[in-house]
């Protein structure tokens, strides 16, 4: 009976060591487990804190790109003011280069018959002047 008591008392003590070298085993294991879920962790912090400061520096572009449109449509549209604005005036000074052109015209013909009327007046003065002696 002591024979099988101490073959119990080894096989048992065999069986502790083995469970408690297992136990080890797993903790160290449940450690290394806990380690690369920290890190993975650390990393997927890492990665949203870029995912939102990417996404920050897309808004901000996005707002500075149609900023950028409003103000070119702003510009094209003071451009075609102006252009209008010149034609008008480019309209306005031709209208007043066709009326002095007209108006020259009316002043030259107008001294050409002034011009006739005195050169008559002058035939008909000396004709009668000579008529006279």
């Amino acid at each position: 009976a002591e024979i099988a008591e101490t073959e119990l008392r080894q096989r048992v003590e065999a069986a502790l060591a083995e469970a408690q070298a297992q136990s080890a085993e797993l903790t160290m294991m449940l450690q290394r487990q806990r380690a690369q879920c920290q890190t993975m962790q650390a990393e997927r912090e890492e990665l949203v804190k870029a995912a939102r400061e990417d996404a920050q520096a897309r808004h901000a572009a996005e707002l500075e790109l149609a900023n950028a449109r409003q103000e070119i449509q702003q510009l094209q549209r003071a451009h075609q003011a102006l252009t209008q604005e010149r034609s008008g005036e480019r309209e306005r000074l031709q209208a007043q280069a066709d009326s002095l052109a007209t108006a020259q015209r009316a002043l030259r013909e107008e001294s050409q018959a002034q011009a006739r009327m005195a050169a008559e007046l002058q035939a008909r003065a000396q004709a009668q002047s000579q008529a006279d002696l």
